[in-house]
């Protein structure tokens, strides 16, 4: 019947871990279809009606089992853009912070660069 579909890893590592991931779900994508194809072969030989029914169902949830891996794939694609644009504005807060474009303050305590209310 249908092969179930295997979990995949959250995408935590790398960008080659997810790619990598990516790529073991294409390949079942791939397998699925050429099932698919060889189902329908099957379905055009079916000698009754009955046969032709079971295998519109195998069609039919296999044609699922592709739909539900190419939202694995999107998740992942959104998830790693996601964590790419986190650890950009994470590099771009760190670099401000070090760069000194950020709050500095004098010896005193009193912030550089800021504005001071001064009462005549």
């Amino acid at each position: 019947m249908v092969a179930a579909i295997g979990a995949t890893t959250p995408a935590s590592g790398g960008g080659s871990d997810v790619n990598a991931q990516i790529a073991k779900i294409q390949r079942q994508i791939t397998d699925t279809q050429k099932k698919i194809a060889d189902t329908q072969g099957d379905l055009l030989k079916a000698p009754n009606e009955e046969a032709r029914k079971a295998i519109q169902m195998q069609l039919q949830a296999m044609a699922a089992q592709v739909i539900m891996l190419q939202q694995q794939i999107n998740m992942l694609r959104t998830s790693q853009v996601q964590k790419e644009a986190l650890e950009s504005v994470s590099k771009a807060v760190s670099s401000a912070k070090h760069s000194g474009h950020g709050n500095r303050t004098n010896a005193e305590g009193v912030p550089i660069g800021g504005t001071v209310d001064v009462q005549a």
